[in-house]
């Protein structure tokens, strides 16, 4: 479990989103689990969600799902 803070410059927020109204700061939390199948192999999914009023479309949960692998010599 992670805590998310994180600051955006607003005005380089508003050259890609002229619409958005921001301080630039953006607060949430994370939840992950992973499993590590063997030495090479992992497969993780983290759950994220943003707490702060919804200037786009913060207020949708995001998912990530990642499978990594690594190679040995």
């Amino acid at each position: 479990a992670r805590t998310i803070f994180c600051y955006s410059n607003p005005t380089a927020l508003q050259e890609f989103l002229p619409e958005i109204k921001t301080n630039g700061w953006y607060y949430g939390y994370s939840i992950g689990v992973g499993l590590e199948i063997n030495k090479l192999i992992s497969v993780k999914t983290v759950y994220y969600k943003y707490l702060k009023s919804p200037e786009i479309d913060y207020i949708r949960p995001m998912y990530q799902f990642s499978f990594q692998y690594s190679l040995n010599k």
